[in-house]
């Protein structure tokens, strides 16, 4: 391998957590790492001496791969998403970075990879439930905001819709903390000031009333639904609300109640492979709480989750798997899952598979806790039918009950009644509820008409239960009938079949019930990921900032928001110049309405360094605009790295011979444009091929080594050592006559003769010999000014080593 190769092909290349591949510039593989033919398949026999087409996915258009060269031959880095194929035909999207580099002459493309298939598909799923909140948020007729559990009234989000009820956009709210009370009708503030300490609250929600002043002057009625929401702990974190206009659409109440809570759910990607190896690549924070089951428990291996399924339920656990799998139809199943604590939590899991190209397949899908409702059904399951009052000419179910001293008994009945219940008249009457009613129902029926009898008034209820014509729900009401003596002898009961009704406000619930889940969901998610992300609104100002944005820059959330982000992290170039907000590339894509992708930039650290950063700035039409970013720091770091192996010699740590007569070719510049002066050393170890002879070669580069340092103890800052040969140096001396180049040249002649030293073998003495020269105003050639020294070394070895002789001015080199 040739020397620029065998540097690139070190350690660092082999042991690379990245897939690395080497290739020359007519795209021939000279080498590649153990990471890229573990990515791809290929062994390293398999692919060198051959080009990358091998990868190719046919799936990426022609321009392309055209655009990819035109950059790469051109001497500029290029970074991009690919498609690539495997060894094995399946397909995997990676991020490659190509950097040509020109080592001894030669120059090489290094591609580095690293497979970014996962993170593609979670960051599509994450679009993906964003949309369906936004369409969520779009649709519902409640304005949702949240108040932080502080104290204030200065919300932290408002949902758009606000300006349909009030006439206000959300910014107005967010940013003044009076502007809430300062609208609320003066004969209602009082009593909601009354509400604003929730540790008074008789549980975790509040619903309230009151009429809030529109934009224009008029007032309109809202009812507020208010839940505190708390953390794992039981720390109160904030509070969820819905306003409801309910001057105009009463009928919408009965949806408030859902659209402020906030049901935990669980967002995940499981995988099946076609051996039955099952994982969970991806299971939010959700799973702790309605699972029992900690997500990164069940990342590589997927047993900790089923065996928390209960017992009951993992047959058809597995049997809707299998089916699933079979037929990639979408896997819906409601089941249990058994805690730790040995508390039963229902679920209710949707997923949509996708067959992989190595046979796996991957569930998207989502798990909702379900327990409340499923109680809830199990309760009304349980519950006895309720008797309202009714009158006989009305179609709805009406009874009578007469009070005895052994308990009720049923008197009449209407056609409706007995139709129906499926009962005959002559079964009814004289019947109690006990006789006719299973025996809950008719304790739960007895404890009403008790309850009516001694209250002495209507008693209001709502009930389900079971008839000949299937399940129904009921409106009732039961009142008391009074004798002259004032003693309640009958109770009379009116009960409206309000089935269909109740299903189709049900429907409606569960629907933003659903909303809801995927909006906390979300969240989640966007507090999960490890890039940066932060949005600011149409004046620059930042309105949300997420943890990996508080990991990277230092600023917490709090200490950003409502601060021009431009001014705070993105103000000053590395240079400590000013960086010109008309060159921001944020503020340039909310400007332009075009999406800026993955421009390097430098953002501010709270403790004041910068970090360099790989962002993407994305418009969002007439709100501002979303920034994601990357801490690119470390891949700086190994960049520099790679400049400074490929400018220094890895034997003495001087300059290699690129870098020297690079700076010789700069100095002969200056020398011509402003007629600095300049002078040039070249220097010969004597004897050397002797010690390596004698010594071996490990001595003969320890002496190296200690000539090196000797130049290097010798030198200014400004003056420049290379190593141009095997035991050839030369030294760059800018702002230097010749006089002066000798002076030097004595100085490091005498500390060779006396310092250059081996210390196991003391009894070796070692010389120099040196020739200097001047590049002249009049001849500035590098090349002249290196081969009058080189002359000049020459003599000295001629006329005995161990001495410095100078070029002559006039002289030419033989």
């Amino acid at each position: 391998m040739h020397t620029a190769l065998a540097l690139l092909a070190g350690p660092l290349f082999e042991h690379s957590p990245h897939a690395i591949l080497i290739a020359d510039t007519n795209g021939v593989v000279r080498d590649v790492n153990a990471e890229f033919t573990r990515l791809t398949g290929y062994a390293r026999e398999e692919i060198v001496g051959k080009t990358p087409r091998l990868l190719k996915s046919g799936q990426m258009p022609l321009e392309f791969y055209r655009t990819l060269w035109q950059t790469v031959l051109s001497g500029q880095r290029w970074r991009h998403d690919i498609l690539n194929r495997r060894k094995d035909g399946s397909l995997y999207w990676a991020d490659e970075i190509i950097q040509p580099i020109t080592l001894d002459g030669e120059t090489v493309l290094v591609s580095f990879q690293r497979d970014v298939t996962e993170l593609r598909r979670t960051r599509e799923a994450l679009d993906e439930e964003r949309a369906r909140l936004d369409g969520f948020l779009r649709a519902s007729p409640a304005v949702l905001y949240a108040v932080p559990a502080t104290g204030t009234t200065q919300p932290l989000f408002v949902s758009e819709n606000v300006k349909d009820l009030l006439g206000n956009l959300p910014v107005e709210p967010c940013s003044d903390p009076h502007w809430w009370l300062e609208r609320i009708h003066p004969e209602d503030r009082d009593a909601v000031q009354r509400t604003l300490d929730f540790r008074r609250w008789p549980g975790d929600t509040l619903l309230r009333r009151y009429r809030l002043r529109h934009a224009d002057g008029h007032y309109v009625w809202v009812e507020d639904k208010v839940t505190l929401v708390r953390d794992g702990q039981g720390r109160p974190q904030f509070l969820s609300g819905a306003l409801l206009d309910v001057s105009r659409e009463a009928e919408q109440r009965a949806l408030l109640d859902k659209l402020a809570r906030h049901l935990p759910g669980v967002i995940y990607i499981f995988k099946r492979t076609p051996d039955d190896h099952m994982s969970f690549p991806y299971a939010s924070e959700g799973m702790r709480r309605i699972c029992g089951i900690d997500p990164e428990a069940v990342r590589e291996d997927a047993t900790p989750f089923f065996a928390s399924v209960h017992p009951e339920d993992q047959a058809a656990m597995r049997e809707t798997s299998d089916h699933s799998v079979a037929t990639l139809e979408p896997w819906r199943l409601l089941y249990r899952h058994v805690h730790p604590d040995g508390r039963i939590v229902w679920a209710e899991g949707e997923a949509t598979p996708e067959r992989q190209p190595d046979g796996s397949t991957l569930w998207y899908g989502f798990i909702a806790d379900v327990t409340a409702r499923v109680e809830a059904e199990r309760k009304l399951r349980e519950q006895a039918v309720l008797y309202h009052t009714v009158l006989d000419n009305l179609q709805e179910i009406c009874y009578v009950a007469e009070v005895t001293p052994e308990g009720f008994r049923f008197r009449a009945g209407n056609a409706k009644l007995y139709e129906l219940f499926g009962f005959p008249p002559e079964r009814w009457i004289g019947a109690s509820p006990r006789d006719l009613f299973p025996p809950q129902t008719a304790e739960h029926m007895e404890k009403n008409l008790r309850r009516c009898l001694e209250e002495g008034r209507t008693l209001r209820t709502e009930t389900a239960m079971a008839t000949a014509h299937g399940w129904r729900e009921f409106s009732a009401s039961i009142t008391p009938l009074f004798d002259e003596n004032g003693r309640a002898r009958y109770l009379v009961g009116l009960v409206m079949d309000v089935t269909e009704y109740k299903h189709a406000i049900r429907s409606a619930q569960e629907a933003s019930t659903l909303a809801a889940e995927r909006a906390q969901t979300l969240k989640t998610l966007l507090d999960s990921v490890g890039e940066g992300i932060f949005g600011i609104d149409t004046d620059g100002a930042i309105v949300f900032w997420n943890p990996a944005a508080e990991r990277i820059l230092g600023y917490r959330a709090s200490e950003v928001l409502g601060l021009d982000a431009h001014q705070t992290i993105h103000g000053q170039h590395p240079d400590g110049t000013p960086h010109p907000r008309q060159e921001c590339p944020v503020l340039r894509a909310m400007l332009e309405n075009k999406i800026i992708a993955r421009k390097e930039s430098y953002f501010h650290h709270r403790d004041g360094h910068l970090i360099p950063v790989l962002l993407t700035a994305t418009p969002v039409p007439g709100s501002g605009a979303v920034v994601v970013f990357t801490d690119i720091t470390q891949i700086k770091a190994m960049q520099e790295e790679l400049r400074h192996q490929a400018e220094t010699d890895p034997l003495t740590g001087l300059a290699n011979r690129r870098r020297f007569f690079t700076a010789l070719l700069l100095a002969g510049e200056r020398v011509a444009r402003k007629g600095d002066r300049c002078a040039v050393l070249m220097l010969d170890l004597d004897h050397f091929k002797a010690v390596n002879d004698r010594y071996g070669h490990a001595v003969g580069d320890a002496v190296l080594r200690s000539f090196a340092e000797i130049l290097r103890d010798s030198l200014r800052s400004s003056d420049l050592a290379g190593r141009v040969g095997g035991e050839e140096f030369a030294v760059l001396l800018p702002h230097t006559d010749l006089a002066g180049a000798l002076l030097l040249a004595e100085r490091i002649r005498h500390a060779v003769a006396s310092y250059c030293r081996v210390p196991q073998h003391p009894e070796l003495r070692m010389t120099v010999s040196i020739g200097a020269s001047e590049l002249l105003p009049e001849n500035p050639s590098p090349e002249v000014a290196l081969a009058r020294a080189d002359a000049a070394l020459y003599r000295a070895k001629q006329e005995g080593r161990n001495r410095v002789v100078a070029a002559c001015a006039t002289s030419q080199p033989d």
